[in-house]
């Protein structure tokens, strides 16, 4: 999980800190949603313990595999190459 705020809210535009770059300082800064994925899966969910997570990695189990580590990792970034869980964030689709 994030330590510093510069973990919690880092600078886009590569700057060190929000506070050295010239279009970050001003701005209002938004706080970054933490979400949860597995290796061998394409989607990323709200919660740890998503039914869904759970069923994509039991049938990792059925098939003799083994189990991918669950990580976190931020939305923002993690969006660009995965799609949200139909059934953890269900209300936000409704």
């Amino acid at each position: 999980m994030p330590q510093t705020e510069e973990d919690e809210n880092p600078c886009p535009h590569g700057e060190q800190t929000r506070g050295k770059c010239k279009v970050c300082r001003d701005a209002p800064v938004k706080k970054r949603v933490v979400v949860h994925f597995s290796a061998g899966g394409s989607h990323y969910h709200k919660v740890h313990d998503c039914p869904a997570l759970e069923y994509g990695q039991q049938q990792v189990d059925e098939r003799g595999g083994t189990r991918a580590q669950i990580q976190w990792a931020f939305e923002d970034i993690i969006s660009i190459e995965r799609s949200k869980c139909s059934v953890c964030f269900q209300e936000e689709n409704s």
